[in-house]
């Protein structure tokens, strides 16, 4: 049996993911990092990394770039500015239902 801590469900319990979640459904656009990082919620912008790798590798959110950025072979194009952002995708719109829905069912 898998450790809580390395499922869907361990992910999304520590701190700060709900709190990217709620930020990036929120917003009309993607967001970037800058945009995410909320101090009292993230102590370092290190932890503020390993929440997106961890909520990405579930596939809640994905990263986007500029698409005219980068060229043929990952190359970066020379003029354009290599801009990641993040954005909520559907699955992560459903896990944060459930959380808000424990939330109400379980206050506290």
């Amino acid at each position: 049996m898998p450790r809580l801590q390395n499922t869907v469900l361990g992910y999304v319990a520590r701190k700060g993911a709900k709190e990217l979640l709620e930020k990036l459904k929120a917003g009309r656009e993607p967001a970037r990092f800058s945009e995410l990082y909320i101090p009292s919620v993230f102590a370092t912008p290190a932890t503020l990394v390993a929440r997106l790798k961890e909520l990405e590798n579930i596939g809640a959110i994905v990263r986007v770039s500029n698409p005219h950025a980068i060229g043929a072979g990952g190359v970066v194009n020379p003029g354009e500015e290599v801009k990641i952002r993040y954005k909520i995708t559907e699955h992560g719109t459903k896990i944060l239902a459930i959380l808000e829905e424990l939330e109400r069912v379980a206050p506290g």
